[in-house]
């Protein structure tokens, strides 16, 4: 009968150390989730600025493009 009673006990630290194991994961499950989101947030921003960057100066860049088009054609002028 003792063996028994051990053998409950042993049972019982498992689980109770298996939920301890599994909550720990979740927590970090989620903290990794909620900086994958920000980081994917910060990543949209960036590109949202640099196409709005481009959109506002896309003058200039076609004034560039145009020149060095023409530098290559006409490289000794």
């Amino acid at each position: 009968m003792a063996e028994v009673g051990q053998f409950k006990e042993a049972v019982q630290y498992v689980q109770k150390a298996a939920k301890a194991l599994y909550e720990a994961a979740r927590e970090v499950f989620e903290k990794v989730k909620v900086t994958v989101q920000r980081l994917v947030e910060l990543f949209v921003e960036a590109v949202t600025q640099m196409l709005a960057w481009i959109d506002k100066h896309k003058a200039y860049l076609f004034l560039m493009a145009a020149a060095a088009a023409e530098r290559l054609r006409c490289p000794l002028r």
